[in-house]
């Protein structure tokens, strides 16, 4: 951490400031499109944000104010919102593997319930249902990346064969 003297703020502490805060703007960006992508049928995500193989040629521009543009990117926003309130509420490494669907498996486990992240995505989801009253949107996402977060558990207690 850079020290500040006489209550001065240099040039460069200022700057690595905004660096960081952009960088961390873009991350969580990036995540809410990730999020936004998974979690949205194909029919709804736009042409420009979907895979396609590098064979298929330029594909039909999407206009900015279709329908289908206008839901997703509402999505995106919900999503950004959820992942900044979560980044306040909680530890940034457990909120970025909730993120990232990535739970830390510790040891062997018998059930869901076992793994510490479960538990812990479920208390932050009751907290902001029960205690801090968050909107019908921001519980719904949230309970689509438990679903999800609960489904990466479970393949690594019974892995596919």
């Amino acid at each position: 951490m850079q020290h500040e003297q006489d209550n001065f703020t240099t040039f460069d502490a200022v700057s690595n400031r905004t660096k960081n805060s952009n960088n961390a703007t873009n991350l969580v960006s990036t995540a809410a499109l990730r999020l936004a992508i998974r979690f949205t049928e194909k029919g709804d995500i736009p042409e420009s944000c979907r895979r396609r193989p590098v064979s298929a040629g330029k594909t039909k521009k999407t206009r900015e104010d279709s329908g289908v543009e206008k839901r997703f990117r509402e999505n995106v926003n919900q999503w950004e919102k959820l992942i900044e309130v979560m980044l306040t509420k909680i530890d940034t490494p457990l909120a970025e593997r909730f993120i990232e669907l990535s739970p830390r498996i510790e040891g062997r486990l018998h059930s869901v319930t076992d793994c510490k992240d479960f538990c812990r995505l479920i208390e932050y989801l009751i907290l902001r249902r029960d205690k801090e009253g968050c909107d019908a949107n921001e519980l719904g996402w949230l309970a689509c990346l438990s679903v999800a977060f609960q489904r990466e558990i479970e393949n690594a207690i019974q892995p596919r064969e």
